[in-house]
């Protein structure tokens, strides 16, 4: 597990930066293969923590909906930033 994971809180904001998969479909000569990774920003609610990933939501409401559930595996995640409220 990464020592990033910290004890979050149902529904602190947190930024995760993390690196994504990608896939090219179409054919390529392999001196042209783009090799730079994907890294993306997402900021959501804290859920939850599981051995393999972070959840995190999109939108919470007021009597615990949700909306727009994020696993994000912790191989991908670079770091995270609790954001202030």
């Amino acid at each position: 597990m990464p020592k990033f994971r910290r004890n979050y809180k149902l529904g602190d904001v947190l930024k995760v930066y993390w690196i994504d998969a990608s896939t090219d479909e179409d054919w390529q000569y392999i001196k042209d293969i783009d090799k730079k990774a994907i890294r993306v920003q997402t900021v959501g609610f804290y859920l939850d923590t599981t051995k393999e990933a972070i959840i995190i939501g999109r939108s919470l409401s007021d009597d615990a909906g949700l909306e727009g559930k994020f696993n994000i595996p912790w191989v991908m995640v670079e770091k995270i930033r609790k954001m202030r409220e």
